[in-house]
């Protein structure tokens, strides 16, 4: 048998190492989630399958919300076909559109300073967030068009929540979902809660918890009067807003992640929050219950996206395929206990969540619960003034924009 050149077989283990590190390490992708909503144990699972590194990054809705820990541990089994502990991340405050803009802006001057320029890289290869952010980061072409053909699993996505897409071009993979509601400890709330009324009620002075975002404050009080959450209507905004000073004095403050830690010890009887966070907080305190306000709510999409400027297209799609298989958006969606948007992953889940009307609720109250979606940029800095002015101007830059968990 003729042996191979022992130049040639130098040459050949430096391709294969070459080949590997750019599989290992130096790939590593920078994965964004604006909630814990990925199971740690489905990333370690990636990593060894494809040798991809990944940097999973919890994000939360503003610097208040970190200082609050609470006991998530608590909570680590998933699916009760899943027994294993899954060990949760630590969570980073992280205002993900502001960071992506900035990269945009980098990328735009070094283009403009040299033809022969790459451009800027941008620090996250993935993700995931609401379509409000989702929509923002589109329009402004920070977004990376997905390949289905890579992303193949995007079959798995029900047709009705492959419509937030619109028409053309694929940016984002819709993989949860939540309806917004109120929390209410029946313990030291004295009447079923059914209309959003009740955060205007000042026997609850200082234990009612706001969203943490202007889109969701103010959708509380433009459901309140009946209007469209997703109005551009100057006017509309601004009396939603007024309402909303009108309670101000009633409010505990304007967050989600503390809401969890104030709800599960009764330092608040009254909370806004979507149906993950409250079955998660119910798990925690016997005595809370879920109310859909009669007047009708507003659902929150969250949808897989890579930033324009990744290192690494081909590894940040591979991944977001990996994760929307069936099995993995049924495992995500128990663990982050938000709904899928796979009719597949649906079927590979207990019944018990099939039939839990918090997470999954009859088309009636749906169809009064329209999905938050991108605005017009003149109405989104109008959200972000009003709200500015409701909370104060050193808080607003955080509290403007979203995540969640």
């Amino acid at each position: 048998m003729k042996r191979k050149p022992i130049a040639l077989l130098l040459i050949l283990s430096m391709l294969l190492a070459l080949s590997l590190t750019g599989c290992g390490k130096d790939t590593a992708l920078t994965v964004y989630a604006e909630g814990n909503f990925i199971r740690q144990d489905l990333i370690d699972a990636f990593t060894e399958e494809t040798g991809i590194e990944v940097n999973y990054i919890i994000g939360t809705r503003s610097p208040a919300e970190t200082k609050a820990k609470t006991d998530d541990a608590n909570s680590t089994k998933t699916d009760s076909s899943a027994d294993e502990e899954v060990v949760l991340p630590e969570e980073s405050s992280v205002d993900v559109l502001s960071e992506v803009r900035a990269w945009k802006e980098e990328d735009t001057q070094a283009r403009a300073e040299s033809s022969e320029s790459d451009g800027a890289v941008c620090d996250y290869d993935v993700i995931l967030t609401d379509q409000d952010i989702l929509s923002q980061l589109k329009e402004e072409d920070c977004l990376m068009e997905l390949d289905t053909k890579k992303v193949s699993n995007y079959d798995n996505i029900a047709k009705k929540y492959r419509k937030l897409n619109g028409d053309g071009a694929l940016y984002g993979i819709p993989a949860l979902w939540g309806i917004a509601g109120i929390v209410w400890d029946t313990k030291l709330v004295d009447t079923q809660v059914s209309s959003w009324d009740i955060l205007w009620d000042e026997t609850y002075k200082g234990k009612i918890v706001m969203p943490a975002t202007a889109r969701e404050c103010a959708a509380v009080a433009l459901k309140r009067q009946g209007k469209d959450v997703n109005t551009t209507d100057k006017k509309e905004l601004e009396d939603a807003y007024k309402l909303l000073d009108e309670q101000k004095d009633l409010a505990a403050g304007y967050t989600s992640r503390v809401a969890y830690t104030m709800m599960t010890n009764q330092s608040a009887a009254l909370a806004v929050a979507d149906s993950g966070a409250a079955i998660d907080m119910m798990s925690n305190n016997a005595n809370l219950a879920f109310a859909l306000p009669d007047e009708g709510s507003w659902r929150v999409c969250y949808s897989y996206c890579v930033p324009a400027g990744t290192e690494w297209p081909e590894e940040a799609q591979k991944f977001i395929n990996y994760m929307c298989s069936a099995n993995n958006l049924a495992k995500n969606a128990v663990y982050s206990k938000y709904s899928t948007t796979s009719g597949e992953a649906l079927k590979k889940m207990n019944q018990s969540w099939h039939d839990n009307p918090l997470a999954y609720p009859d088309e009636t109250i749906r169809k009064q619960s329209p999905f938050l979606t991108g605005l017009p940029a003149e109405t989104e800095t109008l959200h972000g003034s009003l709200f500015a002015q409701l909370t104060g101007a050193d808080t607003a830059a955080d509290n403007t924009n979203h995540p969640q968990s």
